[in-house]
This record gives C-alpha cells, sequence and structure tokens, in this order.
C-alpha cells in the first residue's frame, strides 16, 4: 500500500511488514511517487519498525473476545460500512477519471 501526500511518500509492504516513509522539505503536490522522484531525485527515507505479526489473527482473536465477553469492538460495523463506501467509490472515481462525492 502506498499513500502520495504533499511532504512526501509513505509505503508499507504488508509482505515484510516494513513501512517506509519518504520525507520531502518541499512543499508541492506530487500525483505520484513518481513525478516526486523525477522533481527531486531520492528523497530522505525513514525505515520504520512495525510489529510482526499476522494481522488477521489479531483481528479475529479481538473480535472473539468482544462477543465473549460482550466488548464494543475497537472497527465498529458503521465503520466498516464507511470503508466500504470510501473504496467502491474509489473505485468508481479511477474508473470514470473523475471526482465523486461521498453520499
Amino acid at each position: 500500500m502506498s499513500v502520495t501526500g504533499a511532504s512526501g511518500y509513505a509505503e508499507l509492504n504488508y509482505i515484510t511488514q516494513e513501512l517506509r516513509i519518504f520525507k520531502s522539505n518541499y512543499e508541492r503536490k506530487y500525483d505520484s511517487f513518481g513525478e516526486f522522484m523525477l522533481q527531486f531525485g531520492m528523497p530522505n527515507e525513514i525505515l520504520t519498525n512495525v510489529s510482526k505479526v499476522e494481522p488477521l489473527k489479531v483481528e479475529l482473536t479481538h473480535f472473539l473476545d468482544c462477543v465473549k465477553n460482550k466488548k464494543e469492538p475497537r472497527v465498529t460495523g458503521a465503520d466498516g460500512r464507511l470503508a466500504l463506501l470510501i473504496a467502491t467509490k474509489a473505485i468508481e472515481s479511477f474508473h470514470n477519471g473523475t471526482p465523486v462525492k461521498l453520499e
């Protein structure tokens, strides 16, 4: 997964569970990491340690604990529904090539 922002770029590798953050000193927005690299060369890189755990196992263990002990889950059904809406709107925007509104 990667995220490009005004101050740099972040890349999370799910397989190696490494997070790399590339910081820029320039205040300009970039459409992609490739554009960022072409403009300014190699940015400052920060390698962040990420806990080496099995994410799905952690999620399922938490969910089962909530059911068993009648606890409120960290991520609610409403959170999941909103995430699904955002994902489908992002796909729609990609296919249409235009911004879409979340309604």
